[in-house]
C-alpha cells in the first residue's frame, strides 16, 4: 500500500497512557535531540490517530493515551531512528592544520 510506505505508525502502550508527547518521544527515542522534536511539532509533521479523531495535530502539552497511534512521515521516522542510535556519522576532510588548530569541512 503506497500510503503506508509514506507514514510510520507507532502504537502507544497502555503504560504510556497520559504521558506528554515530548516525554513519550524521549522515552521511545532517547538519543533524539529535543530541538529536532520541537521543530517537527512546530512544523506539524507529527500527529495522533485517536478514537475520536483520525488525524489530530500534535501541539505542545498534548498527552497520549493507550489507544492512540503516533503517526509521522517515514522520512522523519528514519531521522528519529538514526538520531536515537547515534547513526549520524559524518566524514570530515582536513583542510589545514598546525600545532594549535585543525580546520575541517
Amino acid at each position: 500500500d503506497l500510503l503506508s510506505n509514506k507514514f510510520q505508525r507507532i502504537k502507544v502502550e497502555s503504560d504510556e497512557d497520559g504521558m506528554r508527547v515530548d516525554r513519550w518521544f524521549t522515552k521511545r527515542f532517547p538519543g533524539v535531540p529535543h530541538s529536532l522534536l520541537q521543530r517537527l511539532l512546530r512544523e506539524r509533521e507529527i500527529f495522533l490517530e485517536t478514537k475520536d479523531t483520525p488525524k489530530k495535530r500534535v501541539e505542545a502539552g498534548n498527552r497520549v493515551s493507550g489507544a492512540d497511534v503516533v503517526v509521522m512521515k517515514s522520512k522523519r521516522f528514519e531521522d528519529f531512528q538514526n538520531s536515537a542510535t547515534g547513526d549520524r556519522k559524518r566524514e570530515y576532510q582536513i583542510l589545514s592544520e598546525d600545532r594549535r588548530m585543525i580546520l575541517s569541512s
